[in-house]
């Protein structure tokens, strides 16, 4: 048994997530982990970053 957490220690992961980049219409921008209001210009930008 605990050899199988050694085993899942070497294991590498992708995490993934997004990120949303809310454009104001004054042109302010800002980045956020939750979508932007719905009054704001979006853009969704996908990261992954590989732990292990």
């Amino acid at each position: 048994m605990k050899y199988i957490f050694l085993i899942l220690g070497l294991v590498s992961v992708n995490a993934y997530s997004e990120i949303y980049k809310c454009e104001g219409k004054n042109g302010s921008v800002s980045f956020s982990d939750s979508p932007c209001p719905k009054e704001v210009a979006q853009e969704v930008i996908e990261t992954q970053k590989q732990i292990g």
